[in-house]
Order: structure tokens, then sequence, then C-alpha cells
């Protein structure tokens, strides 16, 4: 888990909904700042499925390969990716 900053990160490009503290995200590997909320990562993961094609980054397009997305959880802090003593746990 990282202490992230939500004024820092700015909105979901799912839901367009800015972030909020203690809400739980979805990091994609493509790029550190590439994140959504987990819920709107598990729909658009469970639409992909339906429609049998793979996942893409909807910021930059890149695949989205689901043993790198990484789940975190937004605390209030003056810097940003602070990191803490638990791990990060990666998502199926």
């Amino acid at each position: 888990m990282y202490l992230l900053n939500p004024s820092v990160l700015g909105f979901c490009p799912i839901c367009t909904l800015e972030y909020q503290f203690e809400d739980t995200i979805s990091q994609l590997p493509c790029h550190e700042n590439h994140i959504l909320h987990e819920m709107c990562y598990g729909q658009l993961s469970a639409f992909n499925k339906t429609k049998g094609v793979k996942g893409h980054c909807p910021t930059c397009r890149a695949e989205i390969v689901p043993e790198g997305v990484l789940r975190k959880v937004l605390k209030a802090t003056g810097k940003v990716d602070a990191p803490m003593e638990e791990p990060d746990r990666k998502l199926n």
C-alpha cells in the first residue's frame, strides 16, 4: 500500500469522478499515474471478458496485463507515493 494524494491524481477516466481519500484504486502497469477506481477496473475487465477482447488502458491504450495491476488505497499525506510498511496487493 502507498500513500497517494488524490488531488494530484485528478479523476478516473472511466467514471470521470475525482479520486477521494480512502478510495481503493487499481494502478495499471503501463504508467504509475494511470489509475482507475478498483470498481471501474473490475467493470472494464468484466466487459472485456464478455466481448472476448483484450483490455487496454483508457489513458494511453497500452494493453493491460492483469497480473501487473496493483491495488492501492488513497490516504491523506503531503507526499505522493510515500511508502508504507505493507506491500501492494496484485489483482487478478
